[in-house]
């Protein structure tokens, strides 16, 4: 299995700010505008309020403990140090600032079908979405997106070009994907990610066994899978005999349906 990191610039960009035409055809630059457009009106209606609940408990060191005022929760109450005191005490923790946030997203050949819409346009905005709510809040943002191998990784950071990024990473290469290996994407964030990261990974899962490797990964971080399905994956039209071929094999299978 390999792993190859590309250099050139992620944002795609000359310093003008404008996204190079070279490496984005004009269907995909349609593509890629409509969905900016809709990824901020969604990040718009999530509350910054939802978005940090998501995530309470996490991100967070301990300060001191004091002793429990009416008012204070009562799952905060240190029972150790109540014991020995005689006297009911909490524990208190801060906040910290920022958390450090990985949006992992699949770009193998499986993402492209879809019946109304491709599963690669999905992930690019649901990537995007989380990228642009993080960044809102304050948080750091990285990016990794992988096949089989990792194709690129951007650790986190902060940046307007953030959610740019995503949507150009998942959308502009529509041909010669690959399958997928989500257990090699879990073993190289392990191995990569030093502080505790949240990891979103965007994939429709269609990869080997990976559940060691995830599991060996949330041990160090809190991992959510957004899972990216088509209805067709659950309900194929009634159309007999047709034959079928698997983008990442390319093997033909005739299926009835």
């Amino acid at each position: 299995m390999r792993t190859t990191t590309k250099s050139p610039d992620p944002d795609n960009r000359s310093k003008s700010g404008k996204v190079a035409s070279s490496a984005v055809d004009a269907k995909t630059m349609k593509e890629l505008q409509r969905l900016q457009f809709r990824t901020r009106r969604l990040a718009n209606e999530i509350s910054s309020g939802a978005y940090r609940s998501a995530f309470r408990g996490l991100g967070i060191e301990f300060e001191e403990v004091r002793e429990y005022t009416p008012g204070d929760d009562i799952r905060a109450i240190d029972w150790k140090v109540t014991a020995r005191t005689g006297a009911p005490h909490i524990k208190r923790y801060r906040e910290e600032r920022e958390l450090h946030i990985m949006v992992a997203v699949d770009l193998s050949a499986s993402t492209l079908g879809g019946s109304k819409k491709s599963r690669a346009s999905v992930i690019a905005q649901v990537g995007a979405v989380l990228t642009l709510v993080a960044l809102h809040n304050n948080d750091k943002v990285g990016l990794m997106s992988f096949t089989d191998s990792v194709h690129s990784f951007s650790p986190p950071r902060k940046g307007r070009g953030a959610v740019w990024r995503v949507l150009h990473q998942v959308m502009q290469s529509q041909q010669n994907r690959e399958g997928t290996d989500i257990a090699h994407a879990c073993s190289y964030m392990d191995r990569v990610l030093r502080r505790r990261t949240i990891v979103f990974i965007i994939s429709d899962f269609i990869s080997p066994d990976f559940e060691k490797e995830i599991v060996r990964l949330k041990k160090k971080h809190d991992v959510v899978g957004v899972v990216v399905e088509d209805e067709s994956d659950i309900r194929l039209p009634d159309h007999g005999l047709v034959r079928f071929q698997d983008p990442e094999s390319g093997s033909i299978h005739l299926i009835d349906t």
